[in-house]
């Protein structure tokens, strides 16, 4: 499975048990593991998709996976750019 999505997963698991909202907490991705999930992506649910194939192609011309991910969440957890953390 891909690390951020399982990471996301837990995570929500344990606000859930802690009985708390899930979009209280968010979970933290690289440049990497965004291209990851956009490659699992295109593997799987996008496989036909030519506008998010295309999209997918240009962001990673650019190194940048947050023009695609910008306002995604994985189990209802927001996703923050690692690379912009202090």
């Amino acid at each position: 499975m891909i690390a951020v999505l399982e990471r996301a997963e837990a995570l929500a698991r344990h606000a859930k048990y802690l009985g708390v909202r899930v979009n209280e907490f968010a979970v933290i991705a690289t440049v990497a593991e965004g291209f990851e999930v956009l490659d699992y992506m295109a593997a799987g649910q996008y496989a036909g998709h030519i506008q998010f194939l295309t999209d997918l192609t240009l962001a990673k011309k650019h190194g940048d996976p947050w023009e695609m991910l910008t306002d995604f969440q994985f189990y209802g957890l927001e996703v923050l750019r690692a690379d912009r953390l202090h």
